[in-house]
């Protein structure tokens, strides 16, 4: 095998493990390990990574050197990083010495070469400042989750958190939360646009349940509040990182900033998942959300500091005291959209509060509306209270248990929006009107058992078996700076990829033109730079961009061209990876004009994936034909005409996919030199995302559209001003949790076939669903804010049957709160 195609990083995290308690090192099967490799390209420990070719006295090249990570705990995919910290750098994986600036040097490294993941490996890390991760930036760590079955005692890359706590107020002062007379601010980690922190532990070494220091947030994601304001605005990731003993969790959209004041520091897109913790005042306070945004797989409970094994590990009765009688689990305000979903919530004195909004100052005030699905709240002394609701809309709570010794759910509202229960059971007093639970529950739980209704439960994204890795611009000098055409010399890299075995072929951050078809075959991913969601920021698009000069056609030649990049092998894949098409600026005014190519991406085989992606303005986007087991993930985009076609498959999964004009209007490739003659001038911007809706999308784009096509299941799904969410014709179809706004025809089309929908929040001026040749169409728990004359405000469809009346009021005691403890 050519050996520039076995560079590997080999990481002391693995070296450290093996001297402490902890997690035990797994089989090769099991785990991302290159150990089958040759000795020959294996390097020593004081390296950290393979120095073929490199200066061994050059800090630059060792910094800088993309490669495989070998973890010591199992991931759901191969981890490629673009740095690592360096013990050289000035980081102590013993925690003796402050790693905060060292971090930040290396994180600013990063974000000057346009992004990529840097990856922390197994240790502990004293971080006394805050740590900004800066946007198209991922922190990576060697995750260990403290509730499978292979933990051991050891947590893999540990925060050792001791920031100061501020003496003066910096809080802001117009949060919802403004009861709170502590600190909010630095957060630990400030977190920028398409950048994420993923798999770390965070703990606080000096926090004791008997004397509890009111640290500020761990993590913040500030969107405009942040240094760089817009680059900040979109796709944020938190996810696998437990919280052992914080006193404020995750806070988002809210900063005491000179940036913003707190009034428009709006987050989008935003993923929080597998997020596991005790806390002592708040897990989550998230404010002003204005797109689809995900919060899964959530565990806050006292047992995480109490079983902790890091030391200073207080009695669970102890710790279960003192949250049950003064933590909020999440504080949620003026959210559009929200999925939340898998949520676990133990022994609070509230679980989820539903609160004031920031935009309260606004004309317009906007307050939560979302979606909650498997939310799990027992032994609090109130599970829900509801404060606020966006009038006329409201929320909508699947599979759930809300249990309180005080109420199960408190609505203290008196605006016309609905909550709407489905197979959700309220144990405790129930307070408020206007809550409804469905007449069709029978209904829905024979759906449910024949596996009819759609499931969060994602099937993993296959990874190549192959450790083969592949720097594309390094080993086969391919242009990343939109200097020329890149196109054969990644396909060279994908064959020779392919001939080995698979493997993944790497394109570090930059500009590649693509004047030719890429094709992608078996047990073999293409990966850009992004280790989490990625979409262009305002004003900045940095990361792995493919510049598409390929397969332009009339229409119809166009839809049967061949694509851009194909998925022409079993286990092939994409991942972190954006594309624009330069040459096809779109007008949209009253003459509305964009030219055709093909798809950007065909699916042609079994078991393919495309993940964390952005497809921005085109007029098709990814077509998935006569295969199975296809998973589509975390992927935005701009369509003019189709998002996803789906034809003649089985068991597709899509997730976490977002349509919006949005995506197309805040580009930011005018700022790069090698690409202004393209991006300089015409494109949209928000300011003309009015007419852009108006005049092209909401006349002509459907996200999905399936035919012939079975067990297709769509979830944490949205569009914003297209034609139909979805348009099926003699397929089986199953969606959980969508957000359909502002479109221009029905929502849903059933042409033959059946649809089943969970939890649609939707706001929509024309009919919301079309039945045609004997379709079957099924939804459970719709949540309108407009009607036409098919549907009344208290209308629950399922067979138009009418949900049940307002519940009765409870007579527990109108004003409890949890306490606020003092020091």
């Amino acid at each position: 095998m050519n050996k520039k195609c076995q560079r590997v990083w080999a990481t002391m995290g693995l070296l450290m493990i093996l001297s402490l308690a902890g997690c035990q090192a797994f089989p090769t099967s099991e785990v991302n390990s290159s150990s089958s490799l040759a000795s020959d390209d294996s390097v020593s420990s004081s390296s950290l990574i393979s120095n073929e070719g490199e200066s061994s006295d050059s800090m630059e090249q060792k910094t800088y050197a993309p490669g495989l990570i070998e973890t010591t705990y199992p991931t759901e995919e191969n981890i490629v990083a673009d740095y690592i910290a360096y013990t050289e750098q000035g980081l102590d994986p013993k925690g003796i010495n402050d790693s905060s600036e060292a971090l930040k040097k290396v994180l600013s490294d990063a974000e000057e070469r346009g992004g990529g993941v840097v990856y922390l490996p197994a240790g502990k890390y004293l971080i006394t400042e805050n740590i900004y991760i800066p946007p198209f930036v991922t922190i990576r760590g060697d995750y260990c989750n403290p509730d499978s079955d292979m933990f051991k005692g050891d947590y893999g890359t540990v925060i050792l958190a001791e920031p100061e706590v501020s003496a003066t107020e910096t809080r802001n002062p117009i949060l919802g939360d403004r009861d709170d007379i502590y600190t909010n601010f630095p957060a630990l980690f400030s977190i920028g646009g398409s950048a994420g922190l993923v798999g770390v532990t965070i703990y606080y070494p000096k926090q004791n349940i008997d004397h509890v220091i009111p640290y500020p947030f761990a993590v913040e994601i500030p969107s405009f509040a942040a240094q760089g304001i817009h680059a900040n605005h979109e796709a944020s990731t938190v996810k696998n990182v437990t919280f052992l003993n914080c006193y404020k969790g995750i806070i988002a959209g809210a900063s005491a900033s000179a940036f913003s004041n707190g009034y428009a520091a709006a987050f989008e897109q935003v993923h929080i998942e597998n997020i596991k913790g005790t806390f002592l005042y708040q897990g989550m306070q998230l404010y002003i959300a204005s797109e689809i945004g995900v919060v899964k797989k959530v565990m806050i409970s006292p047992k995480y500091w109490a079983e902790n094994t890091l030391g200073n590990q207080p009695e669970l009765v102890k710790v279960k005291e003192y949250t049950h009688k003064y933590t909020l689990g999440m504080l949620l305000g003026d959210l559009e959209w929200l999925h939340f979903s898998d949520i676990t919530i133990n022994d609070l004195a509230m679980g989820i509060r539903i609160y004031d909004s920031l935009r309260r100052f606004f004309t317009n005030t906007i307050y939560f509306m979302g979606m909650f699905e498997n939310l799990q709240v027992r032994g609090s002394q109130t599970a829900m209270r509801v404060d606020n609701l966006f009038d006329t809309f409201g929320m909508s709570i699947a599979d759930s248990v809300l249990e309180g010794s005080i109420y199960a759910l408190d609505r203290r509202d008196t605006t016309t929006a609905v909550i709407r229960l489905v197979n959700t059971a309220l144990n405790g007093d129930i307070y408020g009107q206007r809550i409804y639970l469905s007449s069709a529950e029978e209904a829905y739980a024979s759906l449910k058992s024949k596996g009819a209704l759609a499931s969060t439960e994602r099937p993993y994204l296959k990874m190549p078996d192959s450790r083969n890795f592949i720097d594309a611009v390094k080993d086969y000098q391919v242009d990343n700076t939109a200097a020329q055409d890149a196109s054969e010399g990644i396909q060279k890299a994908l064959n020779d990829a392919a001939a080995a075995g698979g493997g993944i072929v790497y394109l570090k951050p930059g500009y590649y033109i693509l004047k030719n078809k890429l094709i992608v075959y078996e047990n073999t991913e293409l990966r850009g730079s992004a280790g989490v969601s990625t979409r262009d920021q305002i004003g900045s698009s940095k990361g792995t961009v493919l510049l598409g000069f390929y397969g332009y056609s009339s229409s119809d030649l166009a839809k049967n061209a061949d694509a851009l990049v194909t998925l022409n092998g079993k286990g092939a894949g994409l991942r972190g990876i954006r594309f624009i098409y330069p040459e096809n600026k779109p007008t949209w005014k009253a003459d509305v004009k964009y030219k055709y190519h093909s798809y950007v991406v065909r699916i042609l085989a079994e078991s393919c994936y495309v993940a964390q992606a952005s497809i921005v303005g085109v007029p098709f986007g990814i077509e998935i034909s006569n295969t199975s087991n296809v998973t589509i993930s975390e992927v935005s985009g701009t369509y003019y005409e189709i998002g996803v076609h789906i034809v003649g498959c089985n068991n597709i999964y899509l997730d976490e996919m977002l349509e919006n004009a949005a995506v197309l209007a805040r580009i930011g490739y005018g700022t790069v030199p090698a690409l202004q003659k393209y991006f300089l001038y015409g494109w949209p911007t928000d300011s003309d995302l009015s007419t852009v809706y108006a005049n092209l999308t909401r006349s002509s784009t459907v996200l999905f559209k399936a035919e012939n096509t079975t067990n297709l299941s769509i979830v944490h799904c949205g569009a914003f001003g297209i034609q139909n969410f979805y348009v099926g014709t003699n397929s089986a179809a199953k969606v959980l949790q969508a957000s359909t706004d502002n479109f221009g025809g029905n929502i849903f089309v059933v042409s033959g076939g059946t649809l089943n929908v969970v939890n649609n929040l939707r706001f929509n001026d024309i009919d919301y669903v079309s039945i045609l040749n004997g379709g079957v169409f099924n939804a459970f728990n719709e949540v309108t804010l407009h009607f036409n004359t098919s549907f009344t405000p208290d209308a629950d469809y399922v067979n138009n049957v009418q949900v049940a009346s307002s519940l009765a009021s409870s007579g527990a005691d109108h004003a409890y709160l949890p306490d606020r403890y003092v020091y």
